[in-house]
């Protein structure tokens, strides 16, 4: 099912809302999916799941969670055909999509846009849109009643007057990390809007990860996380550009770039069931400093 979740908020010493929506990775193939991808495109599928936010554009970013990753694809694919759009006939499209699915779980969207100097959401489920919300999560519902119980006791624990979107990422990677919903895991990645370029980008991010508590003496050195036999693990958030972003895990070498534009198998790239989806493929670094594809 997925879990996203977007919010934009206000911060000190900037005169615009701040925005960013965080998704998880983990993908569940379906049937439907085997019978539509390439062999290697379900094993990295599988291994490695999905980025559910596409960057379309840089004033467009569609979110999106559901049990069958088709929908989506069939959003970004009647975008393309169109190729010249309203970015207020977006949220319409996805609407159609989400109906016409014999399942509301089948998909959900968020429509995040950049219209008239400010950053908007629209939240596409339960059969209708819920326009211009400051805040929208779409996907498991057992994984946002957790989320919400991490930020507030989060907020009791800090026992400051601090505004909620303080503790959002770390409570959202918790959940992700933390197997709230078999349905969600894998990575947490963002999506951010940077008003010096006007465009919504790939948010940085470095992140430790530890299964094990740590009991630590006065005076002794904290392990931010422990080895990968102890389920310890960091990684990091590189974005390329707003077709691509890289997650270089420590514990792993090669890297996983995430792409909608480079697929594994040509039968991937003209597959209009994987239209706009950011997929998944193995990369290393060659002695050019170069990013080269693994397999």
């Amino acid at each position: 099912m997925s879990f996203v979740y977007a919010e934009k908020y206000s911060e000190a010493g900037f005169d615009s809302e701040l925005f960013h929506v965080l998704c998880d990775t983990k993908t569940i193939l379906t049937d439907y999916a085997g019978a539509n991808l390439s062999a290697v495109g379900c094993d990295m599928l599988s291994k490695y799941g999905i980025v559910k936010s596409t960057i379309c554009c840089p004033e467009l970013c569609i979110s999106f969670a559901g049990s069958n990753i088709s929908y989506a694809a069939k959003l970004f694919k009647q975008l393309e055909n169109m190729r010249s759009f309203e970015l207020e006939e977006v949220p319409n499209l996805a609407l159609s999509i989400h109906r016409e699915a014999p399942s509301q779980n089948d998909i959900e969207f968020i429509i995040s846009t950049y219209q008239n100097d400010t950053v908007h959401i629209d939240c596409i489920k339960e059969r209708t849109i819920y326009k211009d919300v400051p805040n929208a999560h779409i996907g498991s519902e057992n994984a946002f009643r957790r989320f919400q119980e991490l930020r507030i006791r989060q907020d009791n624990a800090n026992q400051v007057d601090e505004p909620a979107y303080k503790h959002t990422t770390r409570a959202f990677q918790t959940v992700v990390d933390g197997g709230a919903d078999d349905t969600v895991g894998g990575i947490t990645v963002s999506v951010i809007f940077d008003y010096q370029d006007r465009s919504f980008i790939y948010g940085w991010e470095r992140a430790f990860y530890t299964s094990k508590p740590q009991i630590v003496q006065p005076g002794e050195a904290i392990s931010f996380h422990l080895s990968a036999s102890d389920g310890g693990y960091s990684h990091e958030i590189v974005p390329i550009d707003l077709q691509n972003v890289l997650c270089v895990l420590d514990q792993m070498n090669p890297r996983i770039l995430y792409s909608r534009n480079f697929r594994l198998d040509s039968s991937d790239l003209e597959n209009p069931h994987l239209s706009g989806l950011m997929m998944p493929m193995l990369v290393k670094v060659n002695e050019k400093g170069e990013y080269v594809r693994c397999r």
